[in-house]
């Protein structure tokens, strides 16, 4: 297309597409070319690290990239562990939930997800949803979840699992990330605010149930392809 042009494009959706009255069927697209550009990337030079924070060489950004994608990767494995650990918890003892219950977490997720979207200018349709098609496709993973959190509730009664000062003080450190006029302001805005400490204690002793339920566990560790891999059919 060159320019100014206005052009009929005809395409076939997916069969996976989210939206199934559109699955598999055709769409045609009506595209205008408004404008070309074309990427022109900078020299990765010891310059153009200035320009990105207290860096004086590319090899010093190169090593506080490094440094940032391992403890994502970091914070990524707990997140997946804490996942199995409690999918091991509801494995071992099964339990029905209400339906009410479940549907209350898929509001909560549905609010969660259209908040994030809102935040980039999108919405649940831009992604070929509804409401309650949400509701259908991630009923499953709500009732896994509700599911997980009253068992580690009651995790939490049976062990007396409680926080204490020290734990709050930690959580506090750890949100300010060793910014200490930041780390007043955050003791200041949970004290005044007795659903966020409430939250935020609720949350301590998730992480302290989840702690014992690993000191109790067998853990293996296993490299992350074999983690991934498909299990094939017997």
């Amino acid at each position: 297309m060159s320019l100014g042009e206005t052009k009929d494009i005809t395409v076939t959706m997916p069969d996976d597409n989210p939206n199934k009255e559109l699955a598999g069927k055709p769409g045609v697209f009506t595209v205008t070319l408004k404008e070309i550009k074309k990427k022109e990337l900078p020299e990765l030079d010891d310059e153009f690290a200035q320009q990105f924070g207290d860096f004086e060489t590319i090899a010093d950004m190169r090593i506080k990239l490094a440094e940032m994608r391992e403890q994502q990767e970091l914070e990524r494995i707990k997140t997946d562990l804490k996942t199995r650990v409690i999918d091991a918890l509801i494995e071992k003892n099964p339990l029905e939930v209400p339906d009410s219950m479940v549907r209350r977490q898929t509001d909560f997720m549905l609010e969660n997800l259209k908040n994030r979207l809102k935040s980039q200018n999108m919405s649940i349709e831009q992604m070929g949803l509804d409401e309650n098609g949400f509701r259908q496709r991630f009923w499953g993973e709500a009732a896994q979840k509700v599911k997980g959190g009253l068992l580690v509730m009651a995790l939490v009664e049976k062990e007396n699992i409680a926080v204490e000062d020290a734990d709050l003080e930690a959580r506090y450190t750890q949100i300010a990330a060793g910014n200490e006029d930041m780390l007043g302001r955050i003791k200041e805005f949970y004290a005044s605010q007795a659903n966020a400490r409430n939250s935020m204690v609720a949350e301590i002793k998730e992480d302290k149930a989840i702690a014992f339920l690993l000191e109790n566990a067998v853990v293996t560790e296993v490299d992350a392809v074999e983690l991934n891999a498909p299990v094939a059919a017997e």
